[in-house]
């Protein structure tokens, strides 16, 4: 196995108040499935959670590849960077993990890129993808 491939995890959140300005009141959830649709064509799956904002490769990727399709998903679907609150694509150490573990992998992301944002603002970044090396 080449040494820069590796498993990775794109989770997102977005801003229900902006998409509704895309999709309306009544559809606006529809902005998550586009955003599915666009990374399962891409090789990543979905990791079942309730939003539909989770989603990881099941086949190894370069840093460099899994970079493009994410910057790929921004060109393609315009509206994600207006309505994005925050996102993170990271290395996941396997491939295999059970329910509770994504739980507790999640909720530790979410720590990290909230630690992450903090720092961003200082530097008056605004939006960023958090990108391992």
């Amino acid at each position: 196995m080449p040494r820069d491939q590796y498993y990775w995890e794109y989770s997102f959140d977005l801003f229900d108040s902006e998409l509704k300005k895309y999709y309306g009141k009544k559809s606006y959830k529809r902005g998550w499935g586009e955003i599915g649709e666009f990374l399962i064509d891409k090789g990543f799956d979905n990791i079942d959670d309730k939003q539909g904002s989770c989603y990881f490769t099941s086949k190894m990727m370069s840093p460099q590849r899994a970079n493009t399709v994410i910057r790929k998903m921004f060109k393609a679907l315009p509206w994600v960077t207006l309505c994005l609150n925050k996102d993170a694509l990271t290395i996941r150490q396997d491939n295999v993990f059970s329910n509770k573990d994504y739980a507790d992998r999640l909720n530790n992301t979410k720590v990290h890129m909230n630690r992450l944002l903090e720092y961003y603002k200082k530097l008056n970044v605004d939006k960023q993808i958090i990108f391992p090396i």
